[in-house]
């Protein structure tokens, strides 16, 4: 169709023409040059006596690539509108295999991109904060997940976890660009360095075997002076394997009042509870289809630090060595992780850098998200070769964007100051800079502010809904109702779907791993899924450090001597009798002749592995009628266990239980 005629002074970057029929801002264009077309954009539109004229900026001569015009286009020349096919292959979308970000703003043009261009150089995603960046990122996650590609996200305020959802509040939305809400529940794994914030994840452990010397002194929490340094290296000469009850050890026999601090800087390492000899297996964090979340809410900033530090190294050094498949890194919140040097240098910075430079030999592509562009690494935003930009309008973050990113006009950055929320610019992997309106989310948002006003009325009106269906993570029963109907040979009265609100942990006892079911309703460690019944809890023990020690190798032995607990407690024997001594007096322990044996009440944990549960929680659509209420706090069962056994992963979860009563058979008689 054609739109006008050149009108004017022409050059090889720009034209005018006279519009004839109607004409948009952003619309494509072409214009016949010789055998070829030339391509173009309308930036500008306005009327004057003369009538309504659109100005454009040329992209380039259509080949087999886009190339630079050489000659000015001639006045009278007429303008058409580009077809979707032109515009695709000028812009280089891949309309087969792509992954679908959005359509092309002021188009119905879906914006398809390479993804594996896109996964093997690198992205940046960056926008104010509440202008659509986790929104944005997690669609491309979608994309990713949708092929099954490894995919680590590094999530400090746990944005990501509501992939495990469906979107159906944008269910028509997405039919009409033929897309589905879906649900990534069973793709995703969300871990955890403290699983106390974080129930709903497994513990993440970082392994210990594997650190160097010069890891270690990077890990602290201070620099060291030079004396310092030579101490602590001193120290680690005489111990094989990095160990840091040895480390300590070994600097206290040192003769000087340098080695207090450094001994105090190991505990606090020892005490963020995150390194272990037996570490979470990077070959579980790295799979194929499957996403590791490390989630990170509540998590202090150095901690934090030292997680993305010593996991990233780890993954890195396993995809150089083919140890684990190619996979994609997001880092949300990546200012705080590698900040522009004069904000100072967090623990992360230089292995998020040193990925950056060199991942892309090994298959390691990285997305780096940011509301504040100004404070990341200047290093490694450069090694982006792909933006996504929403809209920004910080001065110090426009200004880093033009500096850092080719392509960005002085009208490109007045655009981004004003683009609506989900629309971004698209640079890098397309040959011109690209304005997309960013498609809805398969799956649910989870980065909205919170409605605290509108959150009170939701739950008050869940608890007088009927017949509830809802995703949720629960452990079922093996039969179903219909089943147990079905082989019934009592007719059923009354019948009634209950969820029982439970804590699933997985407890480590010497060298077993046991997973256990709490009930949160009533206390009690489950035994029997089908009745759910189950063995009450003690409350809570208030227990010295001293007393702990003792207590625990009590719980294997069951019946013992002073002598016995002695050898295992590492305590000294003088202590032994006075901590027996207050534990009897707390009815812990009972005297039997010449032995000692538990209280009954403590038994539950001697004899923890009885109660193995052997079903995991899952999430799934369940029908219910009702659920009943948490009595008893997740905090307070963690606390309890945690001083009996090394708590690996605990998860809020439901259980099914079906409440049911029949009618007497006839002919019986009371």
């Amino acid at each position: 169709m054609i739109l006008g005629e050149i009108i004017g002074k022409t050059s090889t970057t720009e034209f005018k023409f006279k519009i004839i029929k109607e004409a948009k801002k952003y619309q494509y264009v072409k214009i016949p040059a010789e055998n070829n077309f030339v391509f173009a954009q309308i930036i500008e539109i306005e009327k004057n006596f003369e009538g309504t004229i659109a100005s454009c900026i040329i992209l380039g001569c259509k080949e087999d690539v886009l190339k630079p015009l050489r000659f000015p286009l001639n006045p009278g020349t007429k303008v058409e509108e580009a077809d979707e096919s032109f515009i695709n292959s000028s812009l280089g979308l891949d309309t087969q295999k792509g992954a679908f970000l959005g359509t092309l703003e002021y188009t119905n043009l879906k914006v398809n991109i390479d993804l594996n261009r896109l996964l093997t150089k690198h992205i940046a995603i960056i926008a104010k904060s509440g202008s659509g960046k986790s929104y944005t990122a997690s669609c491309l996650i979608e994309e990713i997940l949708d092929r099954k590609i490894p995919l680590v996200i590094i999530d400090p305020h746990a944005e990501y976890s509501s992939l495990k959802k469906p979107n159906t509040k944008e269910k028509e939305k997405l039919k009409e660009l033929g897309l589905e809400p879906k649900d990534y529940s069973r793709q995703i794994q969300e871990y955890t360095p403290d699983v106390r914030i974080n129930p709903e994840a497994d513990q993440l452990k970082l392994s210990i075997s594997n650190i160097s010397s010069s890891t270690l002194l990077h890990l602290l929490p201070t620099k060291l002076s030079n004396m310092q340094t030579g101490l602590l290296y001193s120290s680690l000469q005489n111990i094989d394997k990095i160990n840091f009850d040895d480390i300590i050890i070994s600097l206290d026999t040192e003769e000087t009042h340098a080695k207090y601090t450094l001994m105090n800087l190991i505990e606090q390492i020892k005490n963020l509870n995150i390194f272990s000899e037996q570490p979470t297996p990077l070959q579980e964090i790295v799979q194929s289809g499957k996403c590791s979340i490390i989630n990170l809410k509540g998590i202090s900033p150095e901690i934090s630090e030292v997680v993305v530090y010593k996991l990233v190294s780890d993954l890195f050094e396993a995809r150089k060595f083919g140890n684990i498949p190619p996979f994609f890194l997001v880092v949300e919140e990546a200012q705080n992780f590698a900040p522009e040097r004069s904000f100072g240098e967090a623990k992360s910075s230089s292995v998020l850098r040193k990925v950056l430079a060199e991942g892309r030999k090994f298959g390691l592509g990285v997305a780096l998200i940011s509301q504040r562009p100004s404070r990341l690494d200047k290093s490694c935003i450069s090694q982006c070769s792909t933006q996504l930009i929403l809209k920004v309008t910080n001065p110090n973050d426009l200004r880093s964007i033009t500096a850092s990113v080719e392509g960005i006009t002085s009208e490109t950055e007045k655009e981004i100051k004003n683009l609506p929320i989900g629309t971004a610019l698209l640079v890098g992997i397309v040959s011109q800079p690209l304005f997309v309106n960013i498609r809805p989310r398969k799956s649910e948002h989870g980065g909205q502010a919170i409605d605290i006003v509108g959150k009170q009325n939701k739950d008050e009106n869940l608890q007088d809904r009927n017949d509830m269906h809802d995703l949720l993570p629960v452990i079922k029963q093996k039969l179903s109702l219909k089943e147990i109907e079905s082989s019934s040979r009592n007719e059923i009265r009354e019948k009634e779907i209950l969820l029982i609100p439970c804590l699933f942990l997985q407890l480590q006892k010497e060298s077993n791993i046991i997973n256990v079911l709490v009930n949160l309703s009533d206390n009690k460690i489950i035994t029997s899924l089908e009745y759910a019944t189950g063995l009450q809890l003690p409350a809570s023990l208030q227990l010295s450090e001293s007393q702990l020690r003792v207590l625990k190798p009590a719980l294997s032995l069951k019946k013992f001597t002073p002598a016995e607990l002695f050898n295992k407690s590492k305590l000294q024997f003088s202590e032994i009798f006075e901590v027996i001594k207050n534990l009897t007096e707390k009815g812990l322990f009972v005297k039997e002749n010449n032995f000692f044996v538990l209280n009954k009440q403590l038994q539950i944990f001697s004899d923890i592995e009885k109660y193995n549960c052997n079903v995991k929680p899952d999430y799934t659509k369940i029908k219910y009628d009702k659920k009943l209420e948490a009595k008893y706090k997740k905090e307070d069962v963690l606390k309890l266990l945690s001083q009996m056994f090394q708590i690996m992963s605990s998860k809020e979860c439901y259980l099914e239980y079906f409440r049911i009563s029949y009618k007497e058979p006839v002919g019986d008689s009371k």
